[in-house]
């Protein structure tokens, strides 16, 4: 009876656990053999460790974009997926004062989504404080819409345009960066007076693929222009009903571009493009674009989310 018990117990731990080792005589090494489980339920297999993710947003929607509404859905989507998220979006003070303060603010996440708006923003102690989150924390960070709109003194000169021409004729604009950028040489002049040994920190470059104007809002198709764990949900070109597209002033070196999103237009002649996602190694992490989602039911829809998920994930890993 002990000997039928005994071997009753080695089957039924054999079956439940469906893995034995064998060891290699010849060898140090082992061998691991699977066994068909006798359940036919699925296993699912989950991170021992969630990924840790930082949500950074403001506290209250805009005039252009949901933002409380866009959070709400990140927040479904983080819960579904188990991640181990924080969301910085402050409301004692400014979203700008704290990434000004607040010096490591991403520090032991394993990615950073930025998505706020501050395109008239010339506080450079936050543009650069966001930047070397990424630059000298190691952070992975993935930018969503609105954020390749902020900073603009830093690289663009979309705020100028507005100047009448008395106030042009005292600005003196100088190159910078690796693009096309410009900025006003005294506030450059002010901050490398301020911080000699730091490089001005300019926007443009960090999002790898930088914007300073959108088109209209339109319908706009996507198509996949590389395989790549970001966009591994795209299987076909698909049109996104209401976007709006945000077109390329210059790109970086080494950008990796992953989708790109064509206007639709009743006039072929009018139709713009844009690369609408991307991947830019920076340092020893990466910085990733996805400048769509301006409207909450876009956010909404599984397209959008797939392409959020996967692109958390693949920075992640």
């Amino acid at each position: 009876m002990k000997k039928t018990a005994l071997y009753f117990l080695l089957l039924l731990l054999t079956s439940t656990i469906g893995l034995f080792v064998l060891a290699n005589k010849d060898s140090n090494s082992t061998k691991a053999i699977t066994l068909a489980p006798i359940s036919a339920t699925p296993l699912v297999s989950k991170p021992l460790t969630p990924l840790k993710v930082l949500y950074v947003t403001h506290d209250e929607s805009s005039k252009h974009h949901d933002y409380v509404g866009q959070h709400q859905v990140f927040e479904s989507i983080a819960t579904e997926q188990g991640w181990d998220y924080s969301i910085l979006a402050p409301k004692s003070k400014g979203l700008i004062q704290t990434l000004e303060e607040n010096t490591d603010f991403a520090k032991g996440y394993d990615v950073v989504v930025y998505n706020f708006c501050v395109a008239g923003s010339k506080n450079l102690k936050a543009v650069a404080n966001v930047i070397n989150q990424t630059k000298k924390l190691h952070v992975d960070a993935l930018l969503i819409h609105g954020s390749m709109h902020s900073f603009f003194p830093t690289y663009s000169k979309r705020l100028y345009e507005r100047l009448d021409e008395e106030a042009l004729k005292n600005l003196d604009l100088v190159s910078v960066g690796i693009g096309e950028g410009v900025a006003d040489a005294k506030l450059v002049k002010k901050w490398e007076n301020a911080n000699p040994n730091e490089e001005f920190p300019i926007w443009g470059d960090f999002c790898g693929a930088a914007s300073e104007k959108h088109a209209r809002h339109l319908p706009v198709k996507i198509h996949k222009l590389r395989d790549h764990e970001s966009a591994k949900s795209v299987i076909q070109d698909y049109t996104i009903s209401k976007s709006e597209l945000y077109l390329n002033l210059y790109k970086t070196d080494n950008l990796i571009e992953i989708l790109e999103g064509t206007t639709v237009e009743t006039n072929p002649e009018k139709e713009v493009s844009a690369t609408v996602l991307w991947e830019r190694p920076y340092e020893k992490a990466s910085v990733m674009g996805l400048s769509l989602g301006h409207f909450l039911d876009e956010w909404k829809t599984p397209e959008f989310q797939a392409l959020l998920v996967h692109s958390i994930e693949y920075l992640a890993n």
